[in-house]
């Protein structure tokens, strides 16, 4: 990484602020250098950086693997400076340092997105070898022979006994191994499947690959057979091109994905056109970033509170095209990885077990990516029955019940049976058609039978398909009360 970066810098950060791009705000890190491994960065000076991150009164937008420093901290960074003259992180928080002490020891240690960053080979098949912690002192001083040529890269020399513990696992949602981008809860989600989720992309396509909307249509068929509770379509091509004042998915992104398409759509866009992902090197660095915008208004899911998806997107860097278009399914992998992103979805830790989510590419989609798809978006019954409950009071048992969501609900028949088992409709009361917010519904009868009277639901669609809840029972032995 050092021999492909402008500067290789150790720095604190003095300050932090947010600055409005448009609509959203950014927050940017002011940067002073402490110490510069390559010439053209004096000891002293400042620089800023200003990561993914995009957040207004409305939305919020987050990348997996962004960059995001600490007031006061201390960190190495290899850093990169586009045409605008704005610094960047080479591969985001992959291979960002932070300055820790153990024992008086200065040690510096990954970032744990940085571990779950998503690597792909390099074009002569190698992978970049595995992040550890570091012997700051001995790696800074490896580094700056590395950079003059005096010596060859060996981890061996600046490596730290300590091991590297990838805190990530510690904050997980059902099942244990996998993870959502806007960490803490409440999480981004999609929240109306099978309500149909278009994905646009650039005209023509990836400029490098011929193929290449060949191969979204491929990704996106994918996902849709393995994950059953998704319906991702083709919407297409797209013509926006940003004009770069708030990045290529900032405010004028999300106005020309609310004037054109409304709040449900998936974007991709090609040759990062704005400069915001730090170039290839040869064919290594930051292939593509996959992220989600979100409301802030929640919905429930499996009795947790989650924030509503409204804005999907893949930007894939310049030169991705050429260098990986022709290399077997690799390009077709880093796109389903990307648009999984989009759904809120984070990385599978490899220690788990293989799954196209692990940051390391590439591998078809696989039993623990299944999981956890399937957790966040199995395929959605016509109602989500949370609770069915009967009680007598005084002359009548009085029935209610209570749904997390619903889908194309016309209405709901109370049946009854008495100790023959055969069931009789004895009301009905109208649906909430489509839903994704708990309902209440009560219902009294007011004749029950002598003895126990069994009860449940006949949910009817608006095709008529017609669905049972489970039985409730409700005993009336000693009669009704006068």
């Amino acid at each position: 990484m050092a021999s492909n970066s402008q500067a290789v810098v150790l720095v604190e950060v003095t300050a932090k602020n947010n600055r409005m791009e448009g609509t959203f705000f950014r927050e940017y890190s002011t940067l002073q250098i402490l110490e510069s491994l390559q010439p053209g960065l004096e000891q002293g000076s400042f620089l800023e950086i200003k990561n993914l991150h995009k957040w207004n009164d409305d939305l919020e937008c987050m990348i997996w693997g962004d960059l995001t420093l600490e007031a006061g901290e201390t960190y190495l960074l290899f850093l990169q400076q586009n045409e605008k003259g704005d610094w960047q992180p080479l591969m985001l928080s992959y291979g960002a340092l932070h300055m820790v002490k153990k024992a008086g020891v200065e040690l510096l240690v990954p970032f744990d997105l940085g571990a779950e960053t998503h690597l792909l080979k390099t074009a002569s098949g190698l992978l970049a070898e595995p992040l550890v912690v570091y012997d700051k002192k001995a790696l800074l001083d490896h580094l700056r022979k590395v950079i003059l040529g005096e010596e060859n890269w060996d981890q061996e020399k600046v490596k730290s006994d300590t091991p590297f513990q990838n805190d990530l696992l510690q904050e997980r949602a059902a099942p244990s191994h996998c993870t959502y981008l806007g960490a803490p809860a409440p999480y981004p989600r999609w929240n109306n499947f099978p309500t149909a989720l278009p994905t646009y992309y650039t005209t023509g396509g990836d400029p490098g690959c011929a193929s290449s909307i060949t191969k979204i249509q491929g990704a996106l068929s994918d996902l849709n057979t393995n994950y059953s509770g998704l319906n991702l379509t083709d919407g297409g091509t797209h013509n926006f091109t940003p004009d770069c004042s708030s990045g290529a998915n900032g405010s004028q992104f999300t106005n020309f994905v609310d004037n054109n398409y409304g709040q449900r759509s998936i974007t991709i866009q090609f040759d990062d056109p704005c400069s915001e992902i730090a170039d290839l090197s040869g064919c290594s660095g930051t292939l593509a970033v996959g992220g989600l915008y979100w409301f802030f208004a929640t919905h429930t899911w499996d009795g947790m509170d989650w924030n509503n998806g409204a804005y999907g997107y893949v930007l894939v860097n310049n030169g991705v095209g050429a260098c990986y278009c022709a290399s077997g399914s690799d390009y077709d992998l880093m796109m389903t990885h990307e648009l999984t992103h989009t759904l809120g979805i984070g990385h599978i830790a490899p220690g788990e077990g293989v799954a196209n989510m692990n940051p390391s590419c590439c591998n078809n989609i696989q039993t623990l990516d299944i999981e956890c798809l399937d957790y966040t978006y199995l395929l959605a019954l016509p109602v989500e029955l949370m609770s069915f409950s009967g009680q007598k009071e005084g002359k009548k048992v009085a029935l209610a019940w209570q749904t997390a969501s619903e889908i194309n609900n016309d209405r709901f028949v109370v049946e009854r049976a008495g100790s023959d088992g055969i069931f009789y409709a004895i009301g009905s009361i109208e649906g909430a058609g489509n839903a994704f917010q708990t309902n209440h519904y009560y219902f009294d009868d007011t004749n029950p039978l002598p003895g126990s009277n069994y009860y449940r639901l006949q949910q009817v669609d608006f095709d008529g398909t017609v669905n049972y809840s489970d039985q409730i029972v409700v005993d009336n032995f000693k009669g009704l009360e006068a």
